[in-house]
């Protein structure tokens, strides 16, 4: 697929675990059939990032490695509890955010999976 041009040229898919638990109660997050999409497809954009640092007057989460920026309508169901797919890379949800307050834009942090 042909990347797009400007800046939120990433395409963000966000996962939910579907409650799926194993004999012990625990649940299970191995089987890709354990999680549902609730947001494929949400153009963005994605920057790196490190402990501490400052991306657009916000410091980011001690965890984070990547930060996504895009519409906030698009991205309104996202909660930390879900995981991110981009680029085929699966990432952990570490603080979901409306930076500004004003809904127009959706902060999501991101630690990508080992």
């Amino acid at each position: 697929m042909r990347s797009k041009v400007g800046s939120r040229r990433y395409n963000a898919t966000f996962q939910v675990h579907n409650g799926t638990l194993d004999a012990a109660g625990t649940p299970t997050y191995t089987t890709e059939s354990d999680w549902q999409p609730i947001v494929a497809g949400w153009p963005c954009e994605m920057k790196r990032a490190s402990a501490g640092e400052v991306l657009r007057g916000s410091q980011v989460v001690a965890e984070t490695t990547h930060v996504l920026f895009g519409e906030y309508f698009g991205a309104t169901s996202v909660v930390p509890e879900a995981r991110c797919v981009v680029d085929g890379q699966l990432f952990n949800i570490t603080s979901v955010q409306d930076p500004d307050g004003f809904r127009e834009e959706m902060r999501i942090e991101l630690r990508r999976e080992s």
